[in-house]
């Protein structure tokens, strides 16, 4: 992380980053996951399914929760160890590997954001 902005990657051999979040546009930072995230999760799983087909979004999305936490997606947003990160411009979600590691990450993300 550079200052006041956080970089991130595809996958950890990346050399470029995917994008950056500009840490003075960040409004709020919760632990856990909106329960609107989670019925969009659901609803495009079931269309996906329902299709025979699934996008390549929300397999990107679960694939980066299940390498990052080890888990499968309920089991991670289950256990409050994913937060999100709400900017002027749209809302990123994050998962860690527990609850603890979560926490973590939120508290040095809200020392950033206040010194920015």
């Amino acid at each position: 992380m550079l200052r006041f902005q956080l970089r991130y990657y595809d996958c950890a051999n990346d050399l470029v980053a995917k994008g950056v979040i500009d840490l003075s546009e960040v409004e709020s930072i919760n632990q856990g996951l909106s329960s609107a995230y989670l019925q969009q999760q659901q609803q495009q799983q079931q269309m996906s399914a329902a299709a025979g087909l699934s996008s390549s979004t929300t397999k990107k999305a679960l694939n980066t929760i299940n390498m990052m936490t080890g888990s499968s997606f309920g089991e991670a947003n289950d256990s409050k160890s994913c937060f999100e990160l709400k900017t002027s411009k749209r809302v990123y979600y994050f998962c860690a590997k527990s609850p603890q590691d979560a926490y973590k990450w939120i508290k040095q993300l809200e020392i950033c954001c206040a010194d920015s």
